[in-house]
C-alpha cells in the first residue's frame, strides 16, 4: 500500500529570517538609531538620578548638572560639577555617597531594554516585508 502526501510549511524562510536579522542588527547598533529615544533615556536618567540623590541626602541641584550626549560611538552620561563627583567617589572630610552609579546602571538596563524591544520590532517589520 502506498500513500501520497505533500508537505506544506509556513512561516519565515531561513533566508528571509536571516535578512530580517541582519536589517535588525544593523539599525538597532548604531547608536544615531537611538536618538528618537533621547528625551526618553534623559528623562528616566534624571529620575534615577534625582531618587539616588533624594536618598544619599545631598544637594538636589546636583541633578541639574548632568546631561547625556549621544555620539557616533556610544551614549556618555556627563556632568560639569566637581562637587558630584567628591559626593560620589569621596573627597577629603566626605565619604563616597555613590549616588551616580546606581543611576546610571539603571538607565544602562533601561536602553537594553529599548534595544531588545526595537530589535524584536525591526526584526518582525524585515520579515514581513522582504
Amino acid at each position: 500500500m502506498t500513500f501520497e502526501c505533500t508537505l506544506n510549511t509556513s512561516g519565515v524562510s531561513p533566508e528571509k529570517s536571516a535578512y530580517a536579522f541582519i536589517q535588525s542588527y544593523r539599525d538597532t547598533s548604531d547608536v544615531k538609531y537611538y536618538t528618537k529615544h533621547e528625551k526618553r533615556i534623559e528623562n528616566f536618567f534624571k529620575k534615577k538620578l534625582e531618587q539616588s540623590i533624594s536618598q544619599s541626602r545631598i544637594p538636589q541641584s546636583l541633578s541639574k548638572s548632568f546631561f547625556i550626549n549621544f555620539k557616533n560611538d556610544g551614549i556618555y552620561f556627563s556632568s560639569n560639577s566637581k562637587r558630584a563627583l567628591r559626593y560620589e567617589f569621596g573627597a577629603n572630610d566626605v565619604s563616597p555617597k555613590r549616588f551616580i552609579e546606581p543611576a546610571f546602571i539603571a538607565t544602562a538596563n533601561e536602553v537594553s531594554q529599548i534595544m531588545i524591544t526595537d530589535a524584536i520590532g525591526l526584526y518582525n517589520q524585515y520579515s514581513r516585508f522582504v
